[in-house]
């Protein structure tokens, strides 16, 4: 009995069906379904004795399974020796009447961007205190914990140290919560060179003493004064119009 040779595709198809049906095999071999850990042959310390979050232990005397860190532990990332700029202080503990960095256009940008994320809300994009929560608020039984906010071009913001500013946007003041975990302490920074252009705009300037120390060398008598304009040009970088809101 004689048989013909199989042609080119068909020995091409025989081939890739038992290509398939040996991965298959191989593939579907990896091991039954058991409920016992998988082998773990190189440990790594993946598998450690650890406690759960606020659970007892009876290794320590006050009972507590979470430990606090050792005195003067500093995350990675998180050394801050600079008090100026991350609390707003010299070192003397004092508020700072400037920021502590030279403010660029592009500083301005910024402060202008992260202005209006989280603060035009509630102070209007041109700081007029009538912002969109305010407004929308209106009529309703929430309106009092909104109404009242003060506009930034009122004096005493305007004459108040750019230290008083960080620190008010850092821990919050009367209604307003702190944002230090949403906002960069030089995100902070910004935000507040933003404020001097639209205090600036909104006719505000600062009072004698509170210019750079190359315009005035005399801090004015009796308590706080704000700093000097940003060191780039306000008339260059305006912020845009409000759309539909008061201002």
């Amino acid at each position: 009995m004689s048989f013909s040779p199989l042609s080119r595709s068909a020995r091409g198809g025989l081939a890739l069906s038992l290509v398939c049906a040996t991965a298959a095999v191989f593939g579907g071999c990896r091991g039954g379904v058991s409920e016992d850990p998988p082998l773990h042959l190189v440990p790594d310390m993946d598998n450690q004795a650890h406690k759960r979050a606020q659970s007892m232990s009876p290794v320590f005397a006050d009972g507590r399974a979470a430990r606090r860190p050792v005195e003067h532990t500093v995350a990675r990332g998180h050394l801050r020796t600079d008090t100026a700029r991350f609390e707003g202080k010299d070192e003397s503990g004092q508020l700072i009447p400037r920021i502590p960095f030279d403010v660029t256009e592009a500083t301005l940008s910024r402060g202008e961007e992260r202005y209006n994320i989280f603060c035009a809300p509630c102070h209007d994009k041109m700081g007029s205190g009538l912002g969109a929560v305010p407004r929308r608020l209106e009529g309703t039984a929430d309106q009092s914990a909104f109404s009242g906010i003060p506009s930034l071009t009122l004096g005493r913001l305007a004459d108040a140290y750019d230290g008083e500013l960080f620190q008010t946007i850092t821990h919050g003041k009367g209604r307003m919560p702190g944002y230090a975990a949403q906002v960069p302490a030089d995100d902070r920074w910004a935000i507040i060179a933003w404020v001097r252009v639209l205090q600036d705009l909104g006719g505000r300037k600062p009072k004698p003493g509170t210019q750079a120390p190359e315009a005035t060398a005399a801090a004015p008598a009796g308590g706080a004064s704000a700093t000097a304009a940003p060191t780039a040009t306000p008339a260059t970088k305006t912020p845009a119009s409000p759309g539909g809101g008061s201002q």
